[in-house]
């Protein structure tokens, strides 16, 4: 019975852990103003543990939160393409 209970337990401790990280996540998304506010000395900090010139973690990080990447993103219209049902 003890055992039963300590199952229990741990399942109801794993969905609050779930459900928790799942609301924290979205909070430590990144901005470009973030991305843009990094002190020379967190960028050294940074470029040291990856293994990245800071001057190089900054201007990958302005291409990665601050510009917009159109091209990839964009879809081209394809008319003589049509969709194919997966029910047939």
């Amino acid at each position: 019975m003890a055992g039963r209970n300590l199952i229990h337990r741990a399942i109801q401790t794993a969905a609050v852990a779930v459900t928790l990280g799942a609301f924290a996540v979205p909070a430590l998304a990144v901005t470009c103003e973030e991305a843009r506010s990094l002190s020379a000395g967190q960028l050294a900090y940074w470029g040291q543990r990856l293994q990245v010139p800071p001057q190089k973690l900054a201007a990958l990080l302005q291409q990665a939160f601050c510009e917009r990447q159109s091209s990839s993103v964009a879809m081209t219209d394809r008319p003589d393409r049509r969709s194919k049902s997966i029910w047939r």
